[in-house]
Order: structure tokens, then sequence, then C-alpha cells
């Protein structure tokens, strides 16, 4: 979740939790240990972070929730074709 290359997911999460630009740019850094960050990308992550809005970060969790709980049931409903026939 944290190593996507553009931040977006790390940036939607911690505006959702009302995190701070250092507390975010410190989970920017955490989720890249191998892969260095120029000034340029953090400074866009900077930007992207600032025109995000709270209540649309939280509305992009909830879809991803719904999402991901529809997905669950879907798997959890469907059924799967019989082996063999009884007699």
């Amino acid at each position: 979740m944290l190593l996507d290359k553009n931040h977006e997911i790390t940036l939607i999460l911690a505006k959702a939790l009302a995190f701070s630009w250092e507390t975010t740019m410190a989970l920017v850094f955490l989720g890249a240990p191998d892969h260095p960050i120029s000034a340029t990308d953090l400074e866009a992550a900077k930007q992207k972070f600032a025109g995000l809005s709270a209540e649309m970060s939280r509305g992009v969790l909830e879809a991803y929730k719904l999402r991901k709980q529809t997905a669950s049931l879907d798997f959890d409903n469907r059924r799967l074709p019989q082996l063999h026939v009884g007699r």
C-alpha cells in the first residue's frame, strides 16, 4: 500500500486521518526505503496532499471498503460446479 510510486494512497490515507504534512512526508519516505525521492517529486506530493480534502479522502476510503466487501461477498456466495454427479 505504501509502495505505490506516486504515493497517492499514502496521501489519501494521511489526509483522511488528518495527519500533518510532516507526518505524511515521513510515511512517504518509509514507503520508499530503496527508492530515492527527488525534491521535485516530494514537492509534487506536498501539492497533491494540500489539494486533498479530508472529506473527499474519507469518501475514497469508504468506496474502497465497500468495493472490497462486495468482492468478498461475491466470492463467498459463488457456486462452484459439481465435479461429479451422484445417482
